[in-house]
């Protein structure tokens, strides 16, 4: 009976856990990801001007994530760009490099352009 009793709780608690996990994903609300700047909010800023600055931040933050992607993609082509330089048994060891450290492998994502 004592077993009974310990296997629904752990089963009770992994189900809460779980779906804790899977509860609902909130996106990020028309002001954006951010907000006030680390204590603003302590200079009694009125409505107005709250919601000036979250429309100053989601035009800047659309405008970041521009640059950001451009950025990714500038990085993808210069790794693809320095794996050219490699001959077949430098990128094999690269490759084994990459594998023995934790975490990951630094040519996986980085194939060559034709």
């Amino acid at each position: 009976m004592r077993q009974h009793l310990i296997l629904a709780s752990v089963l009770g608690i992994a189900l809460m856990g779980g779906s804790l996990l899977l509860g609902d994903d909130q996106k990020p609300t028309a002001r954006g990801r951010a907000g006030l700047p680390a204590s603003w909010g302590k200079l009694g800023l009125t409505d107005t001007q709250k919601k000036e600055i979250y429309s100053i931040q989601t035009e800047y933050r659309v405008k970041i994530d521009d640059l950001q992607k451009q950025i990714d993609d500038l990085k993808k082509k210069e790794r693809s760009e320095m794996l050219k330089v490699l001959t077949d048994p430098q990128k094999a060891r690269l490759k084994e490099i990459a594998a023995a450290k934790v975490g990951g492998d630094d040519i996986k994502n980085s194939k060559p352009e034709k």
